[in-house]
């Protein structure tokens, strides 16, 4: 007969002790320390909140990455806005049916054009626009469009 047989209750204490354990794993941690920057200057690869704190919590952290999404959304709607107006100030390419989507510093055209030569001009321009390095041109030919 071993020693684990004679005694139960060890089997007991190992289950509360790892019950304790992991109970005491799960409970909230402590909210983390905010530095702050001493000289204004974001520290790098740290979202800074008001005043130039790092940002500690989770909330603040969730704010910042909502803001930066919202402005990245703002400025790529703002470079789409603005390579359809130089497209339709072109007299040969503003009857076409196209879509400007913006992404970062590319765009993609979505679309109809008449002929090769009006769909390879579109591209042309788009990347004429300040903001644009590179063109994705889905502009497909349909005669009579």
């Amino acid at each position: 007969m071993n020693v684990h047989d004679k005694n139960p209750e060890w089997r007991r204490l190992v289950a509360a002790l790892a019950l304790g354990l992991g109970v005491a794993a799960c409970q909230d941690k402590p909210p983390e320390t905010i530095a702050r920057v001493t000289d204004d200057k974001q520290v790098a690869g740290q979202p800074t909140g008001p005043a130039g704190a790092i940002a500690g919590t989770a909330e603040e952290k969730m704010t910042q990455e909502n803001d930066l999404t919202k402005r990245a959304t703002a400025a790529d709607t703002a470079l789409a806005e603005r390579v359809k107006a130089a497209l339709g100030a072109d007299p040969a390419l503003k009857s076409l049916a196209v879509d400007v989507a913006a992404s970062g510093n590319a765009v993609t055209l979505v679309g109809t054009a008449d002929n090769p030569v009006n769909r390879d001009k579109a591209s042309q321009i788009a990347l004429t626009v300040q903001g644009v390095n590179s063109v994705e041109n889905r502009i497909v030919i349909v005669r009579g469009s």
